[in-house]
């Protein structure tokens, strides 16, 4: 018995000893990441411009996650117009929210913070706003 309760223990060590180094080990940074919205942005641009058929364009807007812990990019989902879209989140985990505001051409980086966030894209035409939920990590 005395030799099972030090091979037990022995054993229990081991494997404290073995798992340490990996517990505390500095997190390893993700590749980046693309989250196409689940709901895409459905603007009105007039009539013949998108299909020529009808008066509605629709894009899927993305983020882009993995780059640098805690922030997305929301690049914008059409360029050829001057104007702003306003990407409006919520980091489902901590209770954070904000506006940012995306002048057309540029992709800026919005700090949200690790967890589970909804964002919703906007701009002056739109029907519909493009709206994803997506991890950052």
């Amino acid at each position: 018995m005395r030799h099972l309760t030090s091979a037990i223990r022995n054993a229990t060590i081991a494997a404290c000893m073995a798992v340490t180094p990996v517990a505390f080990a500095p997190p390893v940074a993700a590749a980046p990441t693309t989250n196409t919205f689940q709901i895409p942005m459905v603007w009105n641009a007039g009539i013949w411009l998108c299909s020529g058929i009808h008066t509605y364009c629709s894009a899927n807007p993305v983020a882009i996650t993995g780059e640098t812990a805690g922030v997305v990019s929301f690049p914008p989902v059409h360029t050829n117009s001057d104007g702003y879209y306003w990407v409006h989140w919520t980091n489902i985990s901590t209770l954070q929210s904000g506006t940012a505001t995306l002048a057309r051409g540029a992709s800026p980086a919005v700090f949200t913070g690790t967890g589970l966030v909804s964002a919703s894209m906007t701009d002056d035409y739109e029907v519909i706003a493009g709206t994803g939920v997506f991890w950052v990590p």
